[in-house]
C-alpha cells in the first residue's frame, strides 16, 4: 500500500509585506496570475509522475495570501489535483486569508470550488498591535471575517500572536476570550519572534523595541494552555489548538513526517519517490524564475536532494516531538540510539522532560515549553538537507 500525500500549494504574493514575515512573499500589483495557475498545475502533473498514485490526505494553500486568488484559479488547481490524484469527500482542504481580502463572496466562491476549511490570518484582535505588526485591517474587520468564515464553510482556524514588545498578559487574555466567543474550532497561537532578512530585524537591533524576557513569554505560554484547555481546546501541537476532531490533518500529516509535495514558487516538501528513496525539494523563491523552470523542465524544483536515514530520523524527531503524542519509535528508519544523543536523551529523561515507553517518544508536560533546548540536547549535531 503506497503511503498517503499531503499537498501544500504556495501563492507567492500579497498585498504588503508584513515587517515580521520571512515567508516567500512579493508585493506584485501586477502578478502574472493566469501563468503561474498554469505552471502550478503543470507541476502537478510532474510531480505525479515522480511519486505516483497516492491516497491525498489533504490539500493546503499557503502564502503569500492565497485569499488574493480568483475562484477560478482555485476550482482550476483544485481540479489538476483531483485528476492527478483523486480529492475525496473526506479530503481536508485549507485555504489562508487574510481580513483584508476576504470578502464573505469569495467564502462562499472558495467553498464552491471545494475549500472546506479557511485559516484566517488575524494574528491579534487589538489594534495598536495590528498597527505595530504591520497589518493593514482592522480588529473589527477580523472579527467579520471570522464570523463570515464560520458561518460560510464552518471548520476554521484562527491565527493570533502573543508576545509582542510591552504586551501586557492581561491584554492576551482579553484576546483570547474575544476569540473563543467566535467559537473557531481551531486556533493557532504563536510567539512572535525576530527573523533575520525582516524589517523587525533591523529594528531589534537598531534598538526600536525590546522583546519580552523568556519568562515572560514562559507565562504567555502558559495562560494560553490554560485557558484554551478548559474551554475544551486540545494543545495537540506546541502552537495548536483544536476542538476534539478539529486538529488540522495537513499539519498533523508534516509533522508525523508523512510525504507531502510541495508546489508553487518557494514550495518545498518530502516526497517517496518511485524510485523508493526519499528526498528534499524546494522551489524556486522568485516567481519569474519558478515560472521559466517550470516551462523548462515542468516544475519548479532547484533542489532534489536524496535524504539518506540517518537525515530522515533526525526529520522525524524534528517534527514528532512537535506533537502532544509525540512519534512512534517504530516509525523511525533507525533505532533511536543510532540517531539522538545517548547522554542528552538520559538527561532529559533525569530532569522530566522527556518520557518513553519504550514504544513512543515524547514530551512530559514539563518539558512542552521547552522543545527547543530538549531538541538540542537530544539531537546536538543535526545536519540539515
Amino acid at each position: 500500500m503506497s503511503t498517503p500525500l499531503s499537498l501544500y500549494v504556495h501563492w507567492p504574493w500579497c498585498r504588503n509585506k508584513c515587517p515580521y514575515c520571512d515567508f516567500n512573499s512579493h508585493v506584485n500589483a501586477n502578478r502574472p496570475a493566469d501563468a503561474y495557475v498554469g505552471a502550478v498545475i503543470r507541476e502537478i502533473s510532474t510531480l505525479k509522475d515522480n511519486v505516483g498514485k497516492r491516497s491525498l490526505t489533504s490539500v493546503f494553500f499557503g502564502g503569500g495570501t492565497p485569499s488574493l486568488m480568483e475562484q477560478r484559479h482555485v476550482s482550476a488547481i483544485l481540479s489538476a489535483i483531483d485528476a492527478s490524484f483523486g480529492i475525496r469527500p473526506e479530503t481536508e482542504i485549507t485555504l489562508e486569508a487574510n481580513p483584508t481580502s476576504s470578502e464573505a463572496e469569495k467564502f462562499a466562491a472558495f467553498k464552491a470550488a471545494g475549500v472546506n476549511r479557511l485559516s484566517v490570518g488575524v494574528q491579534s484582535l487589538t489594534q495598536a498591535d495590528l498597527t505595530f505588526l504591520g497589518r493593514e485591517h482592522s480588529a473589527t474587520e477580523a472579527l467579520k471575517t471570522v464570523e463570515d468564515a464560520l458561518r460560510i464553510v464552518g471548520n476554521v482556524n484562527l491565527d493570533l500572536i502573543f508576545g509582542l514588545p510591552g504586551q501586557k498578559l492581561e491584554n492576551w487574555t482579553a484576546q483570547l476570550e474575544t476569540a473563543l466567543g467566535l467559537g473557531t474550532p481551531h486556533l493557532s497561537c504563536y510567539q512572535l519572534t525576530i527573523e533575520p532578512g525582516t524589517a523587525f530585524y533591523g529594528q531589534a537591533r537598531k534598538g526600536a523595541f525590546t522583546m519580552p524576557d523568556s519568562d515572560t513569554q514562559a507565562d504567555f505560554e502558559e495562560a494560553t494552555r490554560a485557558l484554551l484547555s478548559v474551554n475544551g481546546y486540545q494543545n495537540y501541537e506546541v502552537s495548536n489548538y483544536a476542538k476534539p476532531g478539529k486538529a488540522c490533518r495537513h499539519n498533523v500529516a508534516v509533522w508525523q513526517y508523512g510525504d507531502y509535495g510541495g508546489v508553487g514558487a518557494g514550495a518545498h516538501g518530502r516526497i517517496t519517490a518511485a524510485d523508493g528513496r526519499k528526498y528534499a525539494t524546494r522551489g524556486y523563491k522568485m516567481p519569474d524564475k519558478y515560472l521559466a523552470a517550470v516551462a523548462e523542465v515542468g516544475h519548479g524544483w532547484y533542489e532534489q536532494i536524496p535524504i539518506d536515514l540517518h537525515q530522515q530520523a533526525e526529520e522525524a524527531l524534528l517534527m514528532g516531538l512537535r506533537l502532544k503524542e509525540g512519534l512512534s519509535l517504530s516509525t523511525l528508519p533507525l533505532p533511536l540510539a543510532e540517531v539522538a544523543d545517548t547522554k542528552g536523551l538520559q538527561q532529559m529523561y533525569t530532569l522530566g522532560f522527556l518520557q518513553s515507553d519504550g514504544n513512543t517518544l515524547a514530551l512530559t508536560p514539563a518539558g512542552w515549553p521547552l522543545l527547543d533546548g530538549v531538541l538540542r540536547h537530544i539531537l546536538p549535531d543535526r545536519r540539515t538537507p
